[in-house]
């Protein structure tokens, strides 16, 4: 029976991240531009807060000073997919590492004003329909960044810790490489997991295979106490090799992390771990999430 609503409702689910699949993450390049200066940030810069929009750098690697104007660029060899406007607003130091934190302005491209406009009010039109998320509500233009931002898939994570009262596991796309053996993990502040996370110090990242996604998927929920209910846990965790932590049998890597150190911005609290173990599990295609726009992935 045709159903105007329900299809209306089905075309406000195309406006998301959806599921990909990547034989690598290094297909597309990240790079800041500032007066002729074009800097490779692919592997030295993290997104660490949707509300509002935020990026972390790599200070190490930058040859510009904060009061000059930044773009942030996706790229796909010399073709040029999305274009940010970068705000410098703060930095974080965590012993020799210096982050440079910047916010966005409207996206240049490849959002026009009539994209712009009509996928804000779209957005605006699900936000006020998502009954399952009034707790974390992310304004439009904040969402058109993140996506044009995802123009560079973004590799899906499960995030493992063991605590003092049991086992927590859920995946995390707000995630990445700041430095060779440092990673960025953002992970909501309203989290039960995260004074435990704190508190021990340890976890381990895993690599997900995009044809594991729906096990990956179930467990992207708040869990009570930070523990995972027995029904939800998919089949086949085994201990890492370091921490003992478990990890998903099916991981294509597994990084053993402890934490250095801890800040907060936005609704988001953000972690930076050392990555003292890094191994190899299982070859496949990985899981990431990127906009219904990027027509090299539909």
């Amino acid at each position: 029976m045709f159903n105007p609503v329900k299809i209306f409702s089905h075309y406000l689910n195309t406006r998301k991240l959806h599921a990909v699949a990547m034989e690598s993450s290094d297909r597309e390049q990240v790079l800041l531009c500032s007066d002729g200066a074009i800097i490779d940030i692919t592997n030295c810069h993290s997104l660490i807060s949707l509300k509002p929009f935020a990026i972390a750098v790599n200070a190490v690697s930058l040859q510009v000073n904060t009061e000059q104007k930044v773009t942030l660029r996706i790229v796909n060899g010399s073709t040029l997919l999305g274009e940010l406007p970068l705000l410098f607003n703060e930095q974080e130091k965590c012993n020799d590492l210096t982050l440079f934190i910047y916010e966005t302005g409207h996206p240049h491209y490849p959002l026009t004003p009539f994209f712009r406009l009509w996928n804000s009010f779209l957005l605006s039109v699900k936000n006020r329909t998502n009954t399952k998320s009034k707790n974390f509500v992310v304004p439009p233009a904040e969402l058109l960044k993140l996506f044009v931002f995802s123009l560079k898939p973004r590799p899906v994570y499960l995030f493992s810790l063991l605590h003092r009262n049991g086992f927590d596991a859920f995946p995390v796309d707000i995630a990445g490489f700041v430095s060779e053996q440092q990673c960025l993990f953002s992970i909501r502040s309203s989290s039960a997991a995260i004074p435990l996370i704190k508190e021990t110090g340890k976890a381990c990242a895993s690599l997900m295979p995009y044809d594991r996604r729906e096990e990956v998927y179930q467990l992207g929920r708040h869990h009570a106490g930070a523990i995972v209910p027995v029904d939800l846990l998919p089949a086949g965790f085994i201990e890492s090799s370091k921490w003992k932590i478990p990890v998903p049998s099916f991981s294509i890597t597994v990084q053993e992390l402890l934490l250095e150190h801890t800040f907060t911005k936005g609704v988001h609290t953000q972690f930076i771990f050392n990555v003292v173990n890094r191994y190899p599990l299982l070859p496949a295609e990985i899981l990431a999430h990127t906009p219904w726009f990027n027509r090299s992935y539909f």
